[in-house]
């Protein structure tokens, strides 16, 4: 009966495929996608050091009133995801991370923007109703 009971608590492989599957769901496309030359960071190897990001990860999402936004990895948890704004006039950049993107969408304020970086499957319909824009799948911004 022991034997049993072990055995019936233990994950099946249908069990795990389900909870990877679930997992990509909630992940960020754009992050997934190969590089692409517009993907390219203007900031150096200090630069990505100092933002927490993981060199090559980045990806553009939207570039829009002097700022460039980008999705990227973080240099720590291999699934977590970050926020990076590029603000090319004042060449200034900013970062903010999380480790689990499915857990809450990545924020960022300041420079005179506030943006969230969000999961493919995120339901943005109450900051699009409080003046929030949704320029890519994955980002909303207010100025």
């Amino acid at each position: 009966m022991r034997r049993a009971l072990a055995e019936s608590a233990r994950p099946r492989p249908a069990d795990r495929l389900l909870r990877l599957q679930q997992r990509s769901e909630e992940g960020i496309s754009a992050l997934e996608a190969p590089a692409g030359l517009a993907d390219t960071f203007a900031g150096d190897a200090k630069a990505t050091e100092a933002l927490g990001i993981a060199p090559d990860s980045t990806r553009l999402l939207v570039e829009e009133s002097g700022y460039a936004l980008y999705a990227a990895r973080p240099e720590g948890p291999p699934d977590g995801a970050c926020l990076v704004v590029h603000d090319k006039e004042g060449e200034q950049m900013s970062s903010s991370c999380s480790g689990n993107i499915a857990l809450t969408p990545v924020e960022l304020g300041g420079m005179g923007l506030r943006a969230k970086l969000t999961p493919d499957d995120y339901d943005a319909s109450e900051e699009l109703t409080d003046g929030w824009r949704q320029p890519h799948k994955n980002l909303l911004v207010r100025p």
